[in-house]
């Protein structure tokens, strides 16, 4: 669900970065907020979204105690990460497939 959100809004925030004008009116883009909005592009924000992924955690801090935790005390160390993505499951990644995708743009 998380992942979801901030799929969602890394699309707002590519729509929303630079100005949309309209005929009758202007929609000032999120990047004029900056002293030089021509230094934030598509890839600042593909970037930003991707550090907020290393860094979330994958469950609340509750479901996360409760989980690693059993009755008679520490439950099995898991393998699973703490945070949405982690180095390893990065390292994984077909990157010539990221490259060509990302080489179009």
């Amino acid at each position: 669900m998380i992942v979801c959100a901030l799929f969602a809004l890394e699309g707002l925030l590519w729509l929303f970065r630079s100005d949309l004008d309209f005929d009758s009116f202007t929609i000032k883009g999120w990047a004029n907020l900056f002293p030089e909005p021509s230094f934030i592009s598509d890839a600042t924000v593909g970037m930003t979204i991707a550090f907020v992924l290393f860094i979330a955690p994958a469950r609340p801090a509750k479901l996360a105690d409760e989980y690693l935790t059993d009755e008679d005390g520490p439950a099995e160390e898991t393998k699973h990460s703490t945070t949405l993505l982690d180095w390893e499951t990065a390292n994984k990644m077909p990157y010539d497939i990221v490259f060509l995708l990302g080489g179009g743009f």
